[in-house]
């Protein structure tokens, strides 16, 4: 291995954002083609092989991310607190703003107070995301911050000794929010409500574990009896072994693969057109470059970044 770090976010948004927009064109059955699954087009891509894609490249970013996480400094300090999480959000997050109405949306909040867990939407019915102004307006709406404020102040009073256990689980009996690592959803440009989501993925880069805690509140947002939803990934903080880098090159090439697919069909309806079109007055039609080209060569020779040191 080289020394050479990777901006995953540079190298795999563009991947990822097309992943996005071959899923809104119902393409993904070309990736899974390419993938080496044994699918028939015609007849449309099964849902569990497009749960599988999922995986495969959210474990790509993940692969990446071990490798070269977020580095954040606390004040006065040297030493860097390595954060592979927020590198993961990173990467969806360009995707998302590259090809908006993604599948795989990252970190929603979803509000846990009242009775039924609701994702925290602006006006569209699309994710605020975290920190935020617009954030915290709706957390003060929502009397989130009011109830956290409660929080605040019970558990200074515990830390004195003014307010027992029992009442301190009484005030803190639950979150008041919560943010699962990528909820892939239904429809992207629909709220990510537990009617909408298809599968809820926490990413855990060991030897960090899910929490009881965690896995409550996520079975309460998934709703009873879709505890199945629920798909937790896991890698070393030390980085993929190399099956697993094998497998998010080989998914990194079937992405850039399925859009030059694309892009030469495109390419050629349009010449076909233009030569139907320009044939009565004998002018001789000149290619079109294809739609999606450029962010095709883009996304060419990501493969192969994905682990590199």
């Amino acid at each position: 291995m080289s020394g050479k770090k990777v901006d995953c976010k540079t190298a795999l948004g563009p991947v990822a954002a097309l992943y996005n927009s071959l899923s809104s064109l119902k393409m993904l059955c070309k990736v899974a083609q390419y993938k080496g699954f044994k699918v028939d087009c015609g007849k449309g891509l099964p849902p569990e092989t497009k749960r599988l894609l999922d995986q495969a490249l959210l474990l790509a970013i993940m692969c990446c991310c071990a490798d070269n996480p977020n580095k954040y400094y606390k004040k006065g300090s040297s030493d860097p607190i390595l954060r592979p999480q927020a590198c993961v959000n990173d990467v969806l997050s360009k995707a998302n703003s590259l090809v908006p109405g993604g599948r795989l949306i990252p970190e929603v909040s979803y509000d846990m107070i009242k009775g039924s867990p609701a994702p925290i939407v602006n006006s569209m019915g699309q994710p605020l995301r975290w920190g935020t102004g617009q954030m915290w307006g709706a957390l003060q709406q929502l009397g989130v911050l009011a109830v956290s404020k409660v929080r605040k102040e019970a558990r200074t009073a515990r830390s004195a000794g003014e307010i027992s256990d029992e009442d301190w689980d009484t005030v803190n009996d639950s979150p008041t929010t919560r943010r699962p690592d990528v909820v892939a959803v239904k429809e992207g440009f629909q709220t990510p409500s537990a009617q909408n989501i298809d599968r809820m993925y926490e990413m855990k880069f060991e030897p960090d574990t899910l929490g009881t805690d965690q896995h409550e509140s996520y079975l309460q947002i998934l709703g009873e009896g879709n505890q199945s939803k629920l798909k937790v990934l896991t890698v070393s903080r030390r980085g993929c072994d190399d099956k697993q880098k094998q497998e998010a090159d080989e998914l990194v090439r079937s992405v850039n693969q399925a859009e030059n697919y694309r892009a030469e069909a495109t390419d050629k309806a349009r010449t076909q057109t233009l030569m139907g079109a320009t044939a009565a007055v004998g002018v001789v039609a000149i290619p079109v470059t294809a739609v999606g080209g450029a962010a095709a060569t883009t996304a060419i020779g990501i493969g192969g970044l994905v682990g590199a040191h």
